[in-house]
């Protein structure tokens, strides 16, 4: 077989642009999440360091003066979009990245150089906890699944909440600054995860005492009704809420260490129940929505590409491979067998030749989306790679 580390090589480097890299064969654009959570594999790898400076770089020449993260910018820099949605990820990955990067490669120069500029990316996303209960309440459309429509307190955003703001306390530590706020507001942002995003009756009791005068407990009592579960449900929003099995979010809950040892070992359990890395590592979303649910109306709106709704297409139940990178690291990082689950992720990335594809449905097992996927390779190495927390 051939090496795959080697081919993951290459992608990157059919993918390099001036700005850093393209997000993959159908997107030549510079995705600023995308080129992020590549950065993390970039930085692991002593040839592609530079790049993965790069990268962060770009995303902080085009920062919005308030602090925000573009969504993407156009291969010339000529045009900049924050999400038709608006992007809220992209700032959230800044922090993770930086810290990733000083730790890879010790540029204490470059982070400190920029310090300001990423925690402002902080300071303006900490502005969307709206209702003071320590978690972001985001649009719709606003992160990386902007096919479906969630919204309120969800659980992808708020992990990455808690993550960027342990890592900026762990930048300011690294730099001899003082992180106490952000350690503070990091401990009330996962306390409050695993409050209200953990559906139990033990929960609810204290939910009442802490939120019954503002009516965050009735929304609660409402999701509750589903039962209790052994995950983080995918969101809690205002007079709403989505009880499925968020995997990709579950997945950065444990290797975040949002949860504790009980709920880590709950969710893991679940990862097996629903058999999320079959064929291969991993579904994002258990169960996928069908068109028999209630909601798919208000789920997936009119598109021209209506078929990547389809249950096990694209964010509706899809095995995305850059995800299963974070998988077989969350295995390693919780000294879990990860080696067989790595040889089915290079063989995900090996279909047609090394193409990398975005997407494969897990029922049919047939490939989607775009080709030479960027961070499907960035987190490839990333897996490979990874032998500490970040």
């Amino acid at each position: 077989m051939e090496n795959p580390l080697k081919k993951a090589e290459e992608i990157i480097e059919k993918n390099k642009i001036e700005l850093g890299v393209k997000a993959g064969y159908y997107y030549p654009d510079f995705w600023c999440r995308d080129a992020l959570i590549t950065s993390l594999g970039l930085s692991l790898h002593q040839e592609f360091s530079d790049l993965a400076k790069k990268c962060i770089t770009t995303c902080l020449k085009y920062q919005k003066f308030t602090g925000q993260v573009p969504n993407k910018i156009s291969p010339t820099g000529d045009k900049i979009d924050f999400g038709e949605g608006g992007c809220v990820d992209a700032s959230l990955w800044l922090p993770i990245a930086c810290l990733n990067y000083l730790r890879a490669t010790d540029d204490r120069r470059f982070i400190e150089r920029n310090f300001e500029k990423i925690e402002k990316s902080l300071k303006w996303v900490s502005a969307l906890d709206v209702n003071n209960d320590n978690l972001l309440e985001t649009t719709e459309g606003c992160d990386w699944m902007d096919m479906l429509l969630r919204s309120g307190r969800v659980l992808y955003d708020n992990v990455l909440f808690y993550a960027a703001q342990k890592s900026m306390k762990e930048i300011c530590e690294l730099l001899g600054k003082n992180g106490n706020e952000w350690k503070d507001s990091a401990n009330r942002t996962r306390e409050s995860i695993n409050l209200l995003l953990w559906l139990s009756n033990e929960n609810l009791t204290k939910v009442r005492r802490l939120y019954g005068y503002t009516g965050i407990e009735k929304d609660y009592e409402i999701a509750l009704r589903s039962g209790e579960k052994d995950y983080y449900i995918a969101d809690l929003g205002f007079r709403k809420y989505d009880p499925r099995f968020d995997v990709y979010a579950n997945i950065l809950a444990v290797f975040f260490d949002v949860a504790d040892k009980e709920r880590k070992e709950r969710i893991l359990k679940s990862f097996e129940k629903f058999r999320v890395a079959e064929p291969y590592p991993v579904k994002v979303l258990v169960p996928p929505i069908s068109r028999n649910d209630a909601f798919w109306c208000f789920y997936f709106r009119e598109t021209d590409l209506g078929f990547l709704q389809e249950p096990g297409n694209f964010h509706n139940g899809g095995i995305w491979p850059f995800v299963g990178g974070f998988f077989v690291a969350t295995l390693k990082k919780e000294n879990l067998e990860w080696k067989d689950e790595m040889k089915k992720l290079i063989e995900a990335c090996s279909l047609e030749n090394w193409k990398f594809y975005e997407w494969i449905n897990p029922f049919s097992r047939k490939i989607g989306g775009s080709p030479f996927q960027t961070w499907n390779a960035g987190m490839l190495i990333f897996a490979k790679n990874f032998a500490s927390r970040l």
